[in-house]
């Protein structure tokens, strides 16, 4: 399929799934730009999810998070 482009306000009053594992890739990846550009622990991390679920509840959006996909190999191990 096709990804087409839309906004949160579509889907106002809804509830959502919502694709986690980009949401936390690009908080750490956020996170790790911000500490290799000024060598100090930052909280982007918790900044980019906190603006996410803040949107969110700005459209009454009901997120349900979800992680799928295959397990990378360290976790593979646990599982």
């Amino acid at each position: 399929g096709a990804v087409t482009p839309c906004t949160l306000r579509e889907f106002e009053g809804k509830t959502l799934a919502v694709d986690a594992s980009s949401i936390l890739h690009k908080a750490c990846l956020r996170c790790a730009t911000e500490l290799v550009a000024t060598g100090q622990v930052t909280d982007s991390f918790d900044n980019y999810v906190w603006q996410w679920l803040d949107a969110f509840d700005a459209f009454a959006i009901k997120p349900v998070f979800v992680l799928d996909g295959a397990p990378y190999d360290p976790k593979r191990e646990v599982i």
